[in-house]
């Protein structure tokens, strides 16, 4: 095929300069010399008279036949055109012979000043191009389309009436399983509008998805399973989704199994990666491993500990551990409570003081914990009363409570009531999962990590853009944010300078943006610059910053986008990103770490390397 140089204007007139041509006024009412093969790139007016733009001037009166071109050249499209005979690029004629050769020796537009497109009505016989490239034999005019064949991309269809592309029409262009056109909006094709276009087996058209499905919020269910589960695909009839579905005897909702029961579920994280040490769940309790300079790994003193080493004062039915900058807290199955211990230095082990404990406590007055996780320098909770509570250090609001006042106890969250599922501490800020599916998050959002489409503090919760449903899970990095859908891809949002939104770019976003190329994910993690996933087969992979190695990949490269964690064992079943490190629990009860390990946090028993590439086994665990 043969490639046209075409030049913008100025840059046309420019070199025409260069070969001798005189230059050329703009199309107007400056008269230049009479239209021949080398003076004429633009309009010629009725009286033969060249003009270099485009100021709506036909050859010939507007709108007549064209009669004004010399000779060597056509007239079409109100356009001086070079003839076929001068445009073959062998010099001698017209200026530099701009197109070498077109084939079949059809007449084609020589490299001037370029032209506006075709409009719809002009004559297949001047040429069909821009908006209308298509000739319709049947009018011989230019047109958009006559068939399917010449439309892709968003617009696949054409449309037989006005021959345009298009999504489709309520009377053309969609086809099974999506028979339907959707013209509410940009024009979709969907499987349904109303209900009788569905079948028996999914009898329901869901309003926003327009998808058959068995059930949607608030139809479609009843009797003993009276909730939709619309985080399964097409809808399912479930117990409850939230302790508020459930009432006595069995006031409590395990959110996993839809199920009503007697008990709070006892489930919970198994490892946790925080600042420069990390912890895990064992057979007889809560152990720790790496730095310890106020007290975090929770055996009674302040020495660094390059293997995993008992946490004191902590009860063996300890079943659920969560690690930030320097503390720690586990909660107890016996008690329902929660212990903590490390830095205290802004009251986020919550008993009321700021001095730092070397071994856990009890947050006094915090019964019936159900959920809870630890940030940089603060604590949240749920518990069986409903709510959120949190405290800590609170100069960017990541408390919740409407203030910038650091607390040494816990405090509720404002304007979040019961039914909430899970909820995430990251560097500043914190989010929760409601039992909608939905997302709030509150505090620091500098880089946009509350992902409400600005970057305004907040010291109350607000509702993340987009996500009102269909979120399982979420995981509160250092700046970023993360939310895991229930079809297993993942959205993420907030600072990005290191790749950690997994977006294929590294520009910041307010908003969840997709993780690309990510399926099938079932668990999530967010580090101070990383983010990872554990997928359906129990590979893991992991995004962003990797200049310790936290990505397990063997090299200390970032990444923006997933990669695969290698040498990694099969029974993985819980996952931790940390300050600039990974740390993965198996089934079998080992602990496996990898990156940063200047102060012993990989455990693999000392502190060499110091960036540990690819999992390595924790010692003493």
């Amino acid at each position: 095929m043969t490639q046209r140089l075409t030049l913008p204007s100025w840059r046309s007139f420019a070199l025409l300069g260069l070969l001798g041509v005189g230059a050329l006024a703009a199309c107007g009412t400056t008269q230049q010399p009479r239209c021949t093969p080398t003076t004429c790139w633009g309009c010629c007016d009725k009286d033969d008279v060249c003009r270099t733009g485009f100021d709506g001037l036909f050859c010939g009166t507007r709108g007549a036949a064209c009669t004004a071109c010399t000779s060597g050249f056509v007239c079409g499209a109100g356009v001086c055109r070079v003839a076929p005979s001068l445009d073959a690029g062998a010099g001698g004629g017209a200026a530099g012979g701009f197109d070498a050769g077109a084939a079949g020796g059809a007449p084609v537009e020589d490299a001037g000043p370029p032209r506006p497109p075709a409009d719809a009505g002009t004559r297949c016989t001047d040429g069909c191009t821009g908006a209308t490239p298509v000739c319709d034999s049947a009018t011989n005019l230019c047109v958009g389309c006559t068939s399917n064949v010449h439309c892709f991309g968003q617009t696949p269809y054409c449309n037989a009436t006005t021959k345009t592309c298009a999504a489709c029409s309520p009377t053309q262009g969609c086809r099974a399983p999506t028979p339907h056109c959707d013209t509410r909006g940009a024009a979709r094709c969907v499987a349904c509008l109303v209900d009788t276009h569905c079948d028996p087996a999914a009898p329901l058209c869901d309003p926003g998805t327009r998808a058959c499905v068995t059930c949607t919020v608030g139809r479609g269910c009843g009797g003993a399973l009276p909730v939709c589960d619309v985080f399964t695909p097409g809808g399912r009839c479930v117990e409850c989704l939230a302790d508020s579905h459930c009432s006595e005897p069995t006031p409590f909702c395990d959110t996993l199994l839809r199920t009503c029961r007697a008990d709070p579920v006892l489930r919970g994280s198994l490892v946790a990666a925080g600042g420069a040490f990390s912890c895990g769940v064992s057979d007889g309790g809560v152990k720790c491993w790496g730095a310890n300079s106020s007290g975090q790994l929770g055996d009674g003193n302040l020495i660094m500990r390059s293997a995993a080493v008992d946490v004191a004062s902590l009860p063996a039915d300890a079943f659920d551990v969560s690690a930030g900058a320097s503390h720690a807290c586990a909660r107890t199955a016996g008690s329902r409570g929660l212990r903590c211990w490390g830095s205290n230095s802004s009251g986020q082990l919550g008993d009321g003081t700021t001095t730092n404990r070397g071994l856990a406590a009890d947050v006094p007055n915090l019964p019936d914990v159900v959920a809870m996780d630890v940030g940089q320098s603060h604590t949240c909770a749920l518990t069986t009363q409903g709510g959120a509570k949190c405290w800590g250090l609170n100069t960017s609001g990541q408390l919740g409570d409407g203030s910038t006042t650091t607390r040494t106890t816990p405090v509720d969250v404002s304007g979040l009531g019961a039914g909430l599922i899970a909820l995430s501490a990251g560097g500043s800020h914190s989010c929760a999962l409601t039992a909608a599916g939905g997302v709030k998050c509150w505090g620091s959002n500098a880089s946009g990590q509350l992902g409400d489409g600005s970057t305004s503090t907040r010291p109350a919760p607000v509702d993340v853009s987009g996500l009102v449903s269909g979120v399982v899970a979420l995981a509160a990095g250092g700046n970023h944010s993360c939310a895991l859908l229930s079809t297993g891809g993942v959205k993420c949002w907030g600072f990005n300078g290191s790749g950690q939104l997994g977006s294929g770019l590294i520009s910041s976003s307010n908003v969840p943006v997709d993780v690309i190329g990510l399926v099938g994910a079932v668990s999530l993690t967010a580090g101070d610059s990383h983010t990872c996933a554990l997928l359906m087969d129990g590979t893991m992979r992991c995004w962003g910053s990797g200049s310790s190695g936290q990505l397990g990949i063997g090299t200390i490269s970032s990444s923006i986008s997933p990669v695969a964690v290698t040498q990694l064992p099969s029974d993985v079943i819980a996952i931790s990103a940390g300050g600039s490190h990974t740390c993965v629990r198996t089934a079998t009860g080992s602990a496996r770490c990898w990156g940063r390990n200047f102060d012993g946090q990989c455990g693999n028993g000392s502190t060499f390397p110091s960036s540990v590439t690819t999992p390595s086994v924790v010692q003493g665990f």
